[in-house]
């Protein structure tokens, strides 16, 4: 592994990216305010498709676009090609989400196709670069989990785009609840399960470079998540194609056992090796709390997402969805911001020394996942708006964790 570098290229920061997580946040808390229960009560809601991409898209996806631009000059010592592309594919992709968000709440048919129009672009600006930097690195276990990753996320982009085709009134590539059921499953297991592995692998390391560390991932979870990608991928080209024909349920058990080798991957392996990486008290990995508690979700997200296999009841779906995305892999993502967000900030160790932040983040989050279980549950206006008020309040503890570290950055800077 190449040795740490306490600064990344310049090129390479490109904090515009964490700043879409706390907004998301505040959008999606917003959201809740003003339809309560309604986008908690049915899967197939517009509403809720809509929450669902501000928390996919919004926090997670743009977190992971940056954790990206930033990890591979560090952990693989490349350089990004073209690394001004960076801040188009931002406000493309910014745009992009807005306009699908607006879609497919249901105001208008024409925002999803302006999506459309304006993701093509910020994710054929992002591949580009993302490919070539990867390029020659088959050899190296560090890039394993982001090349997992990047063919993981052009698998989820391609079935996306598809999808949201139908989403804006033209038909639909094929069964509905098959389409997006492999697009969620590749979209957690593959794109952000390798890109957490890989966060957390470089974490690891530069806590003990001179020691080595267990990797989070190993040969054996490339392989499962390998296979977890591109047997549901298959699957729904046979079916495309006409070459299979089967009803709903059988599609859907069929799906499953087909997505199970990504699901053992990165909620059975990735959890254990990273629950012991953590319990080394000599070697701390920052953000620890985040890490434990979404390694501890992911046993969890798998059984209810089991229950709702056998009992397909709207309720245990959005449950399964609302632990797995804003539980498992919001944490996740959140441990990934805070602790890249200071490098997406060039912030220097004095700075980073200085800036002791206690901020109510972490409960908050915490908080948001049970009461939005209840609000799923027992249903009602009062949890789901719960909800949403403390989204706003996450979002805005997080804007203001971002402030303090830029401030403190301008303050070692001049002092």
């Amino acid at each position: 592994m190449s040795k740490p570098q306490e600064h990344p290229p310049r090129a390479a920061s490109v904090q515009c990216f964490f700043w879409t997580a706390p907004a998301s946040a505040i959008a999606g808390g917003t959201l809740l305010l003003v339809v309560g229960e309604q986008a908690l009560a049915n899967g197939w809601s517009t509403v809720t498709m809509s929450l669902t991409h501000i928390a996919t898209l919004g926090f997670i996806s743009m977190t992971l676009l940056g954790t990206f631009y930033l990890l591979v000059p560090v952990q693989l010592d490349r350089r990004i090609k073209a690394p001004r592309l960076a801040y188009f594919v931002f406000v493309t992709f910014a745009i992009g989400i807005i306009s699908l968000c607006i879609g497919l709440a249901g105001v208008a048919v024409t925002p999803v196709f302006v999506a459309i129009g304006a993701l093509f672009p910020a994710l054929g600006c992002f591949f580009w670069p993302a490919i070539g930097s990867l390029r020659g690195t088959r050899g190296q276990p560090n890039a394993a989990p982001l090349r997992l990753a990047i063919g993981a996320f052009l698998v989820v982009v391609i079935l996306g785009i598809w999808v949201a085709h139908g989403h804006g009134g033209m038909k639909f590539p094929g069964p509905r609840g098959l389409w997006i059921q492999v697009h969620l499953a590749i979209a957690l297991f593959g794109w952000i399960g390798g890109m957490s592995g890989a966060a957390f692998n470089w974490f690891s390391a530069e806590q003990s470079p001179e020691h080595g560390s267990q990797p989070l991932t190993s040969t054996w979870w490339g392989r499962l998540l390998w296979i977890g990608i591109v047997a549901p991928s298959g699957l729904l080209g046979l079916q495309y194609l006409g070459l299979i024909e089967m009803s709903q349920a059988a599609t859907s058990w069929t799906a499953s056992f087909a997505i199970a080798p990504a699901a053992i991957a990165a909620w059975c392996m990735q959890p254990f090796y990273g629950l012991r990486s953590l319990r080394n008290p000599e070697h701390p990995i920052a953000e620890r709390h985040y890490w434990q508690s979404a390694f501890c979700l992911a046993p969890i997200s798998l059984a209810i997402g089991a229950m709702a296999l056998f009992n397909p009841t709207p309720q245990w779906r959005l449950a399964f969805a609302w632990v797995a995305i804003w539980g498992w892999a919001g944490l996740l993502v959140h441990a990934i911001l805070r602790a890249f967000g200071d490098r997406g900030f060039a912030i220097s160790s004095a700075a980073r020394q200085e800036v002791k932040i206690l901020d109510l983040a972490f409960p908050l989050h915490l908080l948001s996942i049970a009461t939005g279980v209840a609000a799923i549950a027992l249903g009602g206006p009062v949890l789901a708006r719960l909800t949403g008020g403390i989204l706003i309040a996450l979002g805005v503890v997080q804007i203001h964790r971002m402030l303090r570290i830029a401030k403190a950055m301008q303050r070692v800077a001049t002092g």
